[in-house]
């Protein structure tokens, strides 16, 4: 069970209206209703604003003005005042395991509390600076040529790094009974390709500042300035690049735009540099015939890359990606540079949050099924699932009378719409009995 998978269960009784501020990337807050509120308060109108002009800050003006939000945020409501609840209910679960000794290898407990107590461990973790993915540098830098620097972006993606383009599993969205590997664009440090592209005032001050905080990072690995700076500019210039031939966000709300069914050989011969069953292979994936490439045209461009920019450039290019997706496992001096672009510039956010939270939104990433077990343990009984299945029940009875009300539905219509209603699978927290418990078990077994 994943953190969000718990917010919706502390929640799924709280209908009310969500209070959210939110700071944009200029720091700026933006506010809707405020937190826990059941209704419509007047009191958080303020009437100085023509609700003409602007409604949003009409309706919910007065309550901005009172509730700031707080500078380790960038958005503020209800929903962030549950999940806050949450974390601090999980922090005490997270604390009690890490102080554990000897629990039986494999438990929860001892999966959980052994990965909360090497995130905390500060010390060991400053003391380490750099040298601990040294192992990974090593292998980027015995890139030789270009067969090599396929093999290491296929290692990279087993591991999760994904440099230059996302290879997934998910299902065919033509055939949703099937999964296919699918392909998605990457390679950027920026969010998209309009922060390379555009010449907007923001857009450039983010570029400039993006550059510096490159040849922040390579120096604090150990290269010299001059070197630091000389290699921000390549890596500015590759990233650029992949911009230009990289799908806009208007054209990715097209799903047809996005659905490329390929031939392994097909997809091969338009992506030079690319044989992606041997690419597979090297991923572990096996027996597959397609692929769905959501953006045909920067694999082709991307592959053609590969080909014709010099290795040196792409070692220095991988290195960076490194540094700047393992930041928050690194020493302090990586985690606050990267904060201080990628949060404060780019959001707007003045504060890190709490250690403790950065390290529990990593717990939850990779043992979340076993942290939700120790959660729904200690705060969500057998009693408090029952009265949630009855208030679903009760949700379901309702729904089924409404159906039989309506007088613009045929009767063969509202036998269709029931038998819909009733196929909904009702999933409260803790499995029960009859219930598949596949993920569950695999939680009690020692690995």
């Amino acid at each position: 069970m994943k953190l969000n998978t718990i917010m919706m269960l502390t929640g799924a009784a709280l209908f009310s209206l969500s209070a959210c501020n939110e700071k944009t990337n200029t720091g700026k807050q933006v506010s809707s209703l405020p937190e826990g509120v059941k209704f419509i308060d007047p009191s958080f109108i303020d009437s100085t604003v023509n609700p003409a002009d602007d409604f949003y800050t009409f309706a919910g003006g007065n309550w901005m003005k009172k509730n700031a939000i707080p500078a380790s945020e960038t958005r503020w409501g209800s929903f962030n005042l549950l999940e806050d609840f949450n974390k601090k209910a999980l922090k005490g679960l997270l604390e009690e395991a890490a102080a554990v000794k000897g629990a039986s290898k494999g438990s929860p407990e001892q999966m959980v509390g052994d990965l909360f107590a090497s995130g905390m461990d500060t010390s060991a973790i400053d003391k380490a600076g750099v040298s601990a993915i040294q192992t990974e540098l090593d292998k980027i830098n015995a890139i030789t040529d270009t067969k090599s620097l396929i093999d290491e972006i296929a290692r990279e993606n087993i591991n999760g790094y994904n440099p230059l383009f996302e290879l997934y599993v998910g299902p065919d969205d033509k055939e949703v009974t099937k999964n296919i590997c699918n392909l998605f664009q990457g390679g950027l440090g920026l969010p998209d390709r309009d922060y390379y592209l555009k010449n907007d005032a923001r857009e450039t001050e983010i570029r400039a500042k993006y550059l510096v905080h490159i040849a922040n990072m390579l120096k604090l690995s150990g290269e010299p300035e001059t070197e630091a700076t000389a290699h921000a500019s390549t890596i500015m210039g590759m990233e650029t690049a992949m911009a230009k031939v990289s799908m806009d966000r208007v054209s990715m709300r097209d799903p047809y735009k996005l659905y490329n069914k390929f031939s392994l050989a097909s997809l091969s011969s338009k992506t030079p540099n690319i044989d992606w069953k041997y690419f597979l292979e090297k991923v572990n994936i096996s027996n597959q015939d397609t692929l769905l490439v959501a953006q045909p045209d920067f694999f082709a461009s991307m592959a053609t890359m590969l080909g014709k920019t010099p290795i040196a450039d792409w070692k220095v290019y991988l290195k960076w990606h490194l540094l700047s997706g393992m930041s928050a496992y690194l020493s302090k001096d990586f985690d606050t540079e990267s904060f201080n672009f990628y949060g404060k510039t780019m959001r707007g956010q003045q504060e890190q949050k709490p250690r403790w939270k950065r390290v529990l939104s990593v717990v939850d990433g990779a043992v979340g099924h076993q942290l939700g077990k120790m959660y729904t343990d200690k705060y969500f009984t057998a009693a408090a699932k029952t009265r949630m299945m009855e208030l679903v029940n009760n949700l379901e009875k309702a729904f089924e009378a409404r159906i039989n009300k309506l007088d613009w539905m045929s009767d063969s219509t509202k036998v269709k719409a029931q038998e819909k209603l009733h196929a909904f699978i009702k999933k409260l927290a803790i499995p029960t009995s009859g219930e598949i418990t596949k993920d569950w078990k695999l939680l009690e077994t020692p690995m």
